[in-house]
């Protein structure tokens, strides 16, 4: 409301709407400073709650400084933009009001957004696979019939996938199994939300058998919620993993080894799609595991196995195998790429 009598009253007199820029500085501090405090360790925000109030604040406090600026550099009073300004401030407040509530809530979210992610990589890849996979005559009449449909440069450039190029035959092994192990990315993180709820059940037990909390019980609910924390952090690991090893899979891959000169004579270079290959392959196994032991600890003292339900345990085991076994195939893959071209050479 004092961002519209600002903008109303700057329009009529200016030296009265900068009577009004005080209260939005003071708007812009008071959010600034509950953001802060809420950073604070000791009020138990995680950090996706943190992350979410941060986004948040910093849009209001950014769009005050925009209206306030444009005010005195006279732009806001140039038709209709001082309007648009005080809009777009209103709707960063009416969007701090959608801030998830609570530590679990903001948690799901994020998590969701992450899962939506490797969806739509997913099925980026999948569509140039089945492309790479299709007739020569299907790949003609599929091409003719876009060429229609595009009527400029920058159409052409939004519809297509990637480089808009396909995969070799010697590709397509190398970037089938890396797209599985995105499906695997997608796996680990649903059954990090199943195990966030198997955990979160554990806490609630706690909390009801306990009408005085003793120091063990404390100890115990603390490890198990750090234990979610660490989850958490793995799964944002694999969500952005995913994105890099996602951004080295467009055709054509760069598969041939570099060498360069090292101290000890030419060192053969790692190329940046094995590199993120392996990343993944790591964060997924290391969450993998963490979920599948399920140990909390306390102080570097173990607090007892948190309980699983049988479908988290059986889908757990079936991705550590898939996992492996596709890393193994990606590498394969490469291995008989580099034969094939090494012969054609």
């Amino acid at each position: 409301a004092t961002s519209t009598k600002y903008t109303l009253l700057s329009k009529i007199n200016r030296e009265d709407g900068s009577k009004l820029s005080d209260e939005l500085r003071q708007g812009a501090e008071l959010i600034s400073t509950s953001a802060f405090l809420l950073h604070q360790a000791n009020l138990g925000c995680a950090r996706p709650t943190r992350r979410f109030i941060k986004l948040r604040a910093k849009a209001i406090v950014s769009a005050i400084i925009v209206l306030i600026e444009s005010m005195q550099n006279l732009r806001a009073l140039d038709g209709n933009v001082g309007a648009q300004l005080t809009g777009a401030l209103w709707q960063a407040c009416d969007e701090a009001m959608k801030v998830p509530q609570g530590n679990r809530v903001c948690m799901r979210r994020e998590l969701f957004t992450w899962v939506g992610q490797c969806n739509e990589t997913m099925q980026e890849f999948q569509d140039l696979v089945k492309d790479s996979c299709a007739e020569p005559e299907d790949m003609e009449n599929a091409s003719s019939q876009n060429s229609n449909e595009r009527e400029s440069d920058w159409d052409d450039f939004c519809l297509s996938l990637g480089t808009g190029e396909t995969y070799s035959s010697i590709e397509l092994p190398v970037v089938s199994a890396a797209l599985a192990l995105v499906k695997c990315s997608r796996g680990i993180l649903g059954i990090s939300m199943k195990a966030y709820e198997c955990a979160g059940e554990v806490v609630a037990k706690i909390d009801e058998k306990a009408s005085d909390k003793n120091e063990a019980d404390t100890a115990e609910k603390s490890a198990i919620l750090n234990w979610i924390g660490i989850l958490h952090e793995m799964s944002r690991k694999i969500a952005d993993g995913m994105t890099d090893l996602g951004c080295v899979m467009y055709p054509p891959l760069d598969l041939k080894l570099t060498e360069v000169k090292g101290t000890n004579g030419l060192v053969k270079m790692s190329t940046e799609f094995e590199i993120q290959l392996s990343q993944q392959t790591k964060n997924l196994l290391l969450a993998a595991h963490f979920i599948n032991d399920a140990l909390p600890e306390s102080d570097g003292e173990k607090v007892g196995r948190i309980p699983m339900t049988e479908e988290v345990n059986a889908m757990c085991s079936k991705l550590m195998v898939a996992i492996e076994k596709r890393a193994d195939e990606a590498t394969l893959g490469i291995v008989k790429y580099r034969e094939k071209s090494n012969s054609n050479t």
